[in-house]
């Protein structure tokens, strides 16, 4: 039977890592625990998309198969917007080849920053999916202006970071940054341009615009 398609997309980190097609690194406790995080840092090789986290859209993907051809759209989340827009495009080109049925696409987190990116790089792909009847595109969560939280795991002061500090028994806080810092993908998480403080004016709170893409704003944190 063939049925409408719809693709998954990920949000940032949920798409696990491996090495050489055969390592596991993330997301593999052990393997980070002793170190892997250096496996797949930018400067490190050899490193590729394997599937997405079933903890997280594991659910979601069974309950849209019922309806759909359910295609789970595995990234590479270090790299930058317009590399992996350019690999969901020709992941959708191909997908638009295989079937005349419509193609729906659901992104989670940067997942619909991937589309967003693939829209402004590949507009002849997106425009041919949305052209089919029954098409559509839903964003869960995204982060068009950027997300704060990503600031927070810079300072070492998000969840996320410190969650993955207390794991890693070979990596103090320092290194971990320092590794989490080079992955261009997740710096294009941060807030755009003016961004507003939103506890400006009340005490303690900060500057009524603070701009993430300059050095002198990380500075004033040290």
């Amino acid at each position: 039977l063939d049925r409408p398609v719809v693709v998954v997309l990920p949000g940032v980190m949920g798409s696990h890592l491996s090495v050489n097609g055969k390592d596991r690194v993330w997301f593999d406790p052990l393997d980070i625990a002793t170190g892997g995080l250096g496996k797949i840092a930018w400067e490190q090789s050899g490193v590729e998309a394997e599937k997405l986290f079933d903890m997280f859209y594991g659910d979601i993907c069974e309950y849209l198969a019922k309806s759909h051809r359910v295609e789970r759209f595995a990234y590479d989340w270090r790299q930058p917007l317009d590399v992996l827009a350019e690999r969901f495009a020709e992941f959708v080109d191909r997908l638009l080849h295989e079937t005349t049925q419509p193609v729906r696409l659901l992104a989670h987190s940067m997942g619909g920053l991937v589309v967003r990116a693939s829209i402004h790089r590949r507009p002849a792909v997106i425009d041919a999916l949305m052209a089919r009847d029954g098409a559509r595109l839903v964003m869960l969560g995204t982060p068009n202006q950027g997300a704060y939280s990503m600031v927070e795991n810079l300072l070492g002061k998000g969840d996320t970071l410190r969650s993955l500090v207390r794991l890693d028994l070979a990596h103090d806080m320092r290194e971990v940054l320092e590794i989490v810092s080079g992955f261009r993908g997740a710096l294009q998480l941060l807030p755009k341009q003016g961004f507003v403080d939103t506890f400006q004016g009340q005490p303690g709170g900060g500057d009524d615009k603070q701009d993430f893409w300059v050095a002198r704003t990380w500075a004033a944190y040290r």
